[in-house]
């Protein structure tokens, strides 16, 4: 029985998401939905931040139940928006997500469907998970920032590939849409430049020069990658995947590793679990990201908030490989 028999869910939709994808698909997937007996309203986000300020208007109203629809950028804003609103506990607030963006990584943690009529059925069962959120503090433009996450953060290499793409988004190149991703990580390998950071792993200091760093909450980003193979996003714990300075053909013949979990083997990389993470800076710009969006940059700190969140999943998660 729904803990709110009587509320409908509220879809955000974010109209920008894939490319223009969540638009677009919005009027098929919506039928779908209405042909297999969903409940709920929708309405539509017209600029960044707006999803925190319909989440807010709507729990004053005493609405529970939302969904966000769009990509992983689009659930993070959902996540951020219902734990920054101050009308209830975050944890009184049931959650789903649509994917109609180009990455769709979170939901691969609880093979969450892609197809509407599976979804829909997933969504009514009301399959309650007690989500940890990650807790990021950094910096970003000369000011301190929060920002939440539900899946994971990436340092080093996974910031510059970020900003790249950002970049060729606001190009020409944006007309190669989900391929872009994919070109820019194997270009980018030849530019990045690995330098010696400091980290903090539950206050033990560790230094050395790093290609690649991934906290993560939940096991999938970059579009099917599995860096965090062993998070399981109800334990408490940060999972921190750490990839030292290699060489380019080295990496490259590593990349495949991402999404079978056979790099885990390879001397260079190093897996821990831990309740805090801290970054600090550089004097390179040490970029942070969650799901595709830049976040700010070093000193940063990062921790969890255990069980913070309710989301709706199909399973239960599948721990290592």
């Amino acid at each position: 029985m729904s803990e709110y028999p009587n509320q409908p869910w509220l879809i955000i939709l974010n109209p920008a998401a894939g490319s223009g994808r969540g638009r677009s698909s919005w009027a098929s997937m919506s039928a779908v939905f209405k042909a297999e007996g969903l409940e709920y309203n929708h309405i539509e986000s017209a600029y960044p931040g707006q999803i925190a300020e319909i989440m807010a208007d709507h729990a004053k109203q005493g609405h529970r139940k939302f969904i966000s629809y769009g990509g992983d950028g689009t659930l993070n804003a959902l996540i951020n928006a219902a734990m920054d609103q101050k009308v209830v506990e975050p944890s009184e607030l049931m959650l789903a997500h649509f994917p109609s963006g180009t990455g769709n990584d979170w939901g691969r943690t609880f093979q969450n469907p892609n197809d509407p009529t599976a979804w829909v059925k997933m969504v009514r069962s009301e399959n309650l998970y007690h989500h940890d959120i990650g807790k990021l503090e950094c910096r970003n433009e000369g000011q301190d920032r929060t920002h939440y996450f539900i899946n994971i953060a990436g340092m080093a290499y996974d910031g510059l590939v970020v900003k790249k793409v950002d970049e060729a988004r606001a190009s020409f190149w944006r007309f190669l849409k989900k391929a872009l991703y994919n070109i820019i990580i194997v270009r980018e390998i030849f530019a990045f430049k690995a330098q010696e950071l400091t980290l903090g792993l539950d206050g033990e200091v560790v230094k050395d020069k790093y290609l690649d760093i991934c906290v993560g909450i939940s096991q999938y980003n970059g579009n099917g990658m599995r860096p965090c193979f062993n998070a399981h996003p109800s334990d408490g714990l940060l999972d921190v995947t750490m990839v030292k300075e290699m060489g380019v053909l080295e990496a490259m013949k590593e990349l495949p590793g991402m999404k079978d979990g056979s790099f885990a083997k390879h001397p260079k990389v190093s897996m821990t679990q831990v309740s805090e993470f801290t970054l600090g800076h550089s004097d390179y710009p040490d970029l942070v990201e969650t799901d595709g969006e830049l976040i700010g940059t070093t000193p940063l700190k990062i921790t969890v908030m255990s069980k913070a969140l309710r989301m709706v999943v199909n399973k239960e998660p599948i721990i290592g490989w």
